[in-house]
């Protein structure tokens, strides 16, 4: 039994593997029985067109917003108007306004313990000016009604006159002009580009060789010298002074030179020498300084007010105008 299986295993394995079957195979309802061939494809030659010219599109309408700003356009102009970086500033030129009250001042100070008043004139104010006023008549004046006459910024008494005569015992020169002739050699000059200086007429020079002052718009005659080059010096007699009341002491009034442009004058009721006050004209930095009319004579007004009053009437005073 088990030889008969084994013959028909072994030739029916030899039918299926040793030998190939004649008959085609069959293949499934969706497979072709040959091979499919790609026709060939025909490719045309490309004719190369002419470049077309590019037209440009139309810019892209602008689109309104529908929104509504949450800033109010009045408070919007109002931040942008301050900018966030500051500004350097720029220093403005200094103008300097040489007004009254720069060009004349008035002050009243304690100097070396005496009681003065000082009126400071700057020269450098075209509109200053210095002149001597005299009487309309030559029998002197009082000093009150020539101030209340006036319209000086200030006014000083002047320099030594003949108490019986009131004619001025020196040179005087009023816009220019000679009003008087004396024997004083040291004076006072005021240029007319405003310029102030201090002179002594030589004494070698005789009556007869007077000293020419016509260069001077106003020349007012007085002394003795009290201080020269910032020294104290006080010789009254080398300057033709005999009469010892003139360095004795009494009230004072005097004017000093700073320098061409600036001048000042000092009046005190309170009883000084030369000497004493020599150094108070130093002490308030004057170079050069003479002594005006003392005791009786001394008188200052300031803006129409008299300061200091004098005991007796005048031949002529000193007035700074504007």
């Amino acid at each position: 039994m088990k030889r008969i299986l084994v013959v028909l295993l072994i030739s029916f394995c030899g039918s299926s593997l040793g030998e190939p079957q004649s008959e085609s195979p069959v293949l499934p309802p969706h497979v072709p029985a040959a091979p499919i061939q790609p026709e060939p494809t025909k490719l045309e030659p490309i004719t190369p067109s002419a470049p077309q010219p590019i037209t440009p599109s139309a810019p892209p309408p602008e689109v309104t917003p529908t929104f509504t700003p949450m800033i109010k356009p009045s408070k919007l102009k109002q931040i942008q108007a301050k900018p966030s970086v500051a500004k350097p500033k720029v220093a403005k030129p200094r103008q300097i306004q040489l007004g009254i009250k720069n060009s004349v001042t008035l002050e009243v100070r304690t100097i070396l313990g005496y009681h003065v008043k000082i009126v400071r004139v700057n020269l450098e104010n075209p509109k200053i000016r210095i002149k001597a006023i005299l009487p309309k008549h030559n029998k002197g004046a009082n000093f009150d009604a020539m101030v209340a006459g006036s319209k000086a910024v200030a006014m000083i008494n002047g320099g030594y006159f003949n108490t019986a005569t009131f004619a001025p015992a020196g040179d005087l020169v009023i816009n220019g002009r000679y009003v008087a002739r004396g024997k004083l050699r040291t004076a006072l000059g005021i240029t007319p580009d405003n310029r102030a200086y201090l002179w002594v007429k030589p004494e070698s020079l005789s009556r007869a060789s007077r000293l020419d002052w016509s260069g001077f718009e106003t020349l007012i005659s007085s002394g003795p010298y009290i201080l020269r080059r910032g020294l104290v010096q006080v010789t009254p007699k080398t300057e033709g002074y005999k009469d010892a009341a003139v360095w004795g002491s009494a009230a004072r009034s005097a004017v000093g030179i700073s320098s061409e442009r600036k001048l000042f004058f000092v009046s005190t009721s309170e009883r000084l020498n030369l000497w004493q006050l020599s150094k108070i004209m130093k002490a308030l930095k004057a170079k050069e300084a003479i002594a005006l009319d003392g005791g009786s004579s001394v008188g200052m007004a300031w803006k129409g007010k008299v300061l200091i009053h004098p005991k007796r009437r005048i031949a002529f005073s000193i007035a700074v105008y504007q």
